[in-house]
């Protein structure tokens, strides 16, 4: 099975336009699971989302109109969840389970621009005292981080002809979104599956 995760930080979901232009992309992308960050909506706007992409949703809502994440994973996707931890400020949620005989953890995050690196000690903590299986980490990291020994690697060997970015301003381009794939040690091999991460953003 090949399963295919991608994430994005929609700045928004909260009109019906912009929701079905990020299901079409998603579908075009071939988006099994999906991490989105800053959704600005409700606990109940969240629940919607199960029957428009159907999927499975977990997620942190929060009051601020900057914050708010979701994991889609659809439903074509045999995952079974056996724990879900989210925080209170719309910032990360973590999600446990497995496909098939494989254990994997989902974890889906959002740092804030104004917070630095303390979100992430947080993310860290979290990581190593609730995981299982294959960590898959990923999200809007708002952190740029040093492309000699992180994203040279990555981008040489996935995609070695393009130099795209997940930021734009005027006159600045920027990489702030990621995906960390981290194996059990010993590491394990799973020739079931086949995982592929994409990140991306988008602002409608």
């Amino acid at each position: 099975m090949n399963i295919n995760i991608i994430s994005y930080n929609v700045n928004g979901l909260n009109k019906p336009i912009k929701r079905s232009k990020v299901l079409s992309q998603m579908k075009h992308e071939g988006g099994d699971i999906v991490f989105m960050q800053e959704t600005n909506m409700s606990k109940m706007e969240h629940e919607k989302l199960a029957k428009l992409f159907d999927a499975q949703v977990f997620y942190s809502s929060h009051h601020s109109s900057r914050r708010g994440v979701i994991t889609l994973i659809r439903n074509h996707i045999p995952y079974e969840v056996e724990d879900v931890v989210c925080d209170k400020d719309g910032r990360q949620v973590l999600t446990e389970g497995k496909t098939d005989a494989d254990y994997i953890t989902l974890l889906n995050i959002y740092n804030r621009p104004d917070e630095g690196p303390s979100t992430i000690e947080k993310i860290i903590h979290l990581v190593t005292v609730q995981s299982k299986g294959v960590i898959v980490l990923g999200g809007d990291f708002n952190l740029l981080m040093n492309e000699k020994w992180i994203l040279k690697v990555a981008q040489s060997t996935l995609n070695p002809t393009q130099k795209d970015y997940t930021y734009y301003s005027p006159g600045n381009y920027s990489r702030l979104d990621y995906f960390f794939v981290f194996f059990p040690v010993p590491q394990v091999q799973y020739p079931a599956s086949t995982w592929c991460a994409t990140s991306s953003s988008l602002f409608v």
